[in-house]
């Protein structure tokens, strides 16, 4: 409901606890490649519901599982796979939770990286992130290589003559 969403902004807003019991439901939206659906989850179990939904929206598609995701404030995919994470994801988004649905593959396996949760559950496997693109070498152009030469001839040529100008001065006022 609108007023129970109301004061669980307020109350991240202002820091304090939330009481799951004021929550009596959430709308998310789960993204899978070009397809989003808008869901209503209840406040028991709502990520064990949220299982259920995507079950139903794509029987049979994920053999191995899913990667739930949701891209935060600072820009990061954070994992989400437990009702702790998905109520802290909903209390911190600033509007309609987005999930990003993925599959698990079969490569996946226990000997990965594991992000654990603040209530101690696995939260996922952290394999399958997005890498940062390697930072490709820049090209220099011999036109920039030429210029770079003139700014710097010109920069040495205008230090010495504030050289000369600064001396120039440093007598004329020891004379006097």
């Amino acid at each position: 409901s609108r007023r129970s969403l109301e004061d669980t902004h307020r109350r991240v807003a202002t820091k304090q606890p939330v009481n799951q019991s004021t929550i009596m439901s959430t709308t998310v939206k789960i993204v899978f490649k070009k397809d989003t659906r808008r869901v209503v989850l209840p406040q028991q179990a709502p990520f064990k519901n949220l299982e259920e939904i995507i079950d139903n929206f794509y029987p049979n598609r994920f053999p191995n599982g899913v990667h739930l995701r949701y891209l935060d404030d600072e820009k990061d995919y954070v994992t989400v796979t437990c009702d702790q994470e998905l109520l802290d994801a909903v209390e911190l988004s600033a509007s309609t939770l987005k999930l990003y649905l993925s599959a698990n593959t079969e490569s996946d396996s226990d000997s990965d990286f594991v992000k654990v949760s603040r209530d101690g559950q696995r939260s996922g496997l952290l394999n399958n992130l997005p890498k940062p693109e390697p930072e490709q070498p820049k090209t220099v152009q011999p036109e920039e290589v030429k210029e770079a030469k003139e700014v710097a001839e010109q920069a040495e040529a205008t230090k010495q003559e504030v050289e000369r100008e600064l001396s120039k001065a440093t007598k004329k006022a020891a004379k006097e």
